[in-house]
């Protein structure tokens, strides 16, 4: 059997008036926090690769690269004549660096 309802009464309270307030203002937006830049010090062995960072050459090794610490990934790619590209993808979180050991082509190792 079903609990029987009991009704309850409803008290209202008079609120004060409010007294001239002023009109609202609108919310002051705050300044958008400048991007953190992250440094990169890229490095090869042998020197002298090309670094190509997103598809995009940025310069030889040593060098150092900046990036917009955003979470994003990014691709990093190491070439030089007769060695094997070295490529790496991720998302930088802190400044450090990569050094790529390229290797040889068997072609130009001399065999």
């Amino acid at each position: 059997m079903p609990a029987p309802v009991v009704p309850v009464p409803v008290i209202a309270i008079a609120q004060p008036p409010v007294p001239d307030a002023a009109p609202e203002q609108p919310l002051a937006r705050l300044p958008s926090p400048s991007r953190t830049r992250l440094s990169l010090l890229l490095r090869s062995t042998p020197g002298g690769a090309l670094v190509s960072v997103d598809g995009r050459p940025v310069g030889n090794t040593p060098l150092r690269y900046e990036v917009d610490d955003d979470g994003r990934e990014h691709e990093f790619t190491f070439t030089l004549a007769g060695h094997a590209p070295w490529i790496v993808r991720f998302s930088p979180v802190q400044n450090g660096v990569i050094h790529a050991t390229l290797q040889e082509t068997l072609r130009d190792a001399g065999m």
